[in-house]
């Protein structure tokens, strides 16, 4: 009888090792905790740093996907232009803004949406071009302001954003700045009030002041910088990345 219930015992253990895989493991030893399939083509990412709210822009159907994290559940999905090519997110009034194409319109748009429910709040037709490219945001969460880069024509679209005290209604006021001929790559130190520009034909970063526009410097290098460029506004510093140098 004892001989029994030990191979019972010892038999249940090796069926309950095999029915929970065992935790898989990145080079270094951290754990890969989950793996996301919510659509195809993942194109971009951003991440509320307040709600923890995970951000996924993917090319396939031009569809946004917020997630989250702690439930392990998609919360929404919406669908904005046919291919998005950026996604920022305002950790301050957690919107999230997608810079895609639509190739009926033949057109760059920026979608701005409410974080929680993916709801739009307000689209933007931006340029008229041929062909969609890899236009790039950049997010000053201060000044309540939005650059989109579009290297086809070498301008910039800066977008101030207005709320409506009476109703909440969003709205937007388009200009226009010129920093080279190809801009592509984008990043906003707020705390700063500085914009840089990554040109990916003549190889620099030039950064520039948001609130007179003048160029404070210019900088070489790597061939070829594409976003993301990313801004750490507690030390100032810019994180470029060369897809060729």
């Amino acid at each position: 009888m004892h001989r029994q219930i030990y191979l019972y015992l010892l038999l249940s253990l090796i069926l309950a090792l095999f029915s929970f895989p065992s935790t898989s493991y990145a080079d270094g030893g951290f754990p890969i905790i989950g793996v996301l399939h919510a659509g195809q083509r993942p194109e971009g990412i951003a991440v509320d740093t307040q709600t923890h709210m995970v951000y996924i822009a993917y090319e396939s159907h031009g569809m946004v996907v917020g997630f989250d994290p702690f439930t392990g559940k998609v919360r929404w999905r919406t669908t904005t232009g046919d291919v998005p090519t950026d996604v920022q997110v305002d950790s301050t009034t957690h919107r999230v803004y997608i810079a895609s194409y639509s190739f009926q319109n033949k057109q760059v748009l920026l979608s701005i949406l409410d974080g929680a429910t993916g709801k739009i709040l307000l689209t933007v037709a931006l340029h008229s071009t041929a062909e969609s490219g890899d236009n790039s945001i950049g997010v000053d969460t201060k000044r309540q302001r939005v650059y989109v880069s579009n290297s086809a024509d070498g301008t910039i679209t800066v977008l101030t954003l207005i709320t409506s005290p009476g109703t909440g209604d969003l709205t937007a006021e388009a200009s226009f700045i010129s920093v080279g001929p190809h801009p592509q790559a984008l990043g906003v130190n707020s705390r700063l009030g500085r914009l840089y520009v990554a040109d990916a034909a003549q190889h620099r970063v030039t950064a520039l002041d948001e609130d007179s526009g003048r160029k404070l410097a210019t900088i070489s290098v790597a061939d070829v910088p594409v976003p993301p460029l990313r801004v750490d506004e507690a030390t100032g510093r810019v994180y470029v990345v060369c897809s060729i140098g």
